[in-house]
């Protein structure tokens, strides 16, 4: 007796620096709520001035070390909630300005729970919300 093939379970994610936003086929407009990343732009820190030249006799530092750790951990952060979404599915299409793309595709490449999955990653910096949604639906049609 053969058992009908169960369709996988997709999502799409959208994302940039600031939030990342999903779209479930199966959950029709129950869908997840926004995952914000915490980094902001052009954000200053108390003791940081503006990242221009400093010039006198007592030049101050933006320490632009610590500053990029900061940032570096907080996309760190971002990519590792993003991976907990992908954890539970079976496909999923990942879109994003390319450099962000290829950081998250690095980070999941890395990791034994995703070489099971179907994921497909595709540079795209913007999209309208129905632009979204008709991408994932042509990637959910081309898995069954």
């Amino acid at each position: 007796m053969h058992t009908p093939h169960k369709a996988p379970k997709t999502i799409g994610i959208f994302m940039n620096h600031t939030r990342a936003l999903f779209f479930i086929p199966e959950n029709g407009p129950q869908q997840p709520a926004p995952l914000e990343s915490g980094i902001e732009n052009r954000l200053r820190y108390p003791g940081e001035t503006h990242p221009g030249a400093n010039v006198g006799n007592f030049r101050s530092t933006n320490n632009e070390y610590s500053r990029h750790n900061r940032e570096n951990n907080q996309l760190k952060q971002y990519l590792q909630s993003l991976s907990e979404y992908l954890e539970h599915v079976d496909a999923a299409l990942i879109l994003g300005p390319k450099t962000l793309v290829n950081r998250f595709k690095n980070h999941i490449n890395g990791n034994k729970k995703f070489a099971g999955k179907q994921l497909k990653f595709e540079q795209q910096d913007k999209l309208t919300p129905a632009q979204f949604h008709v991408a994932v639906k042509k990637f959910a049609a081309t898995l069954v």
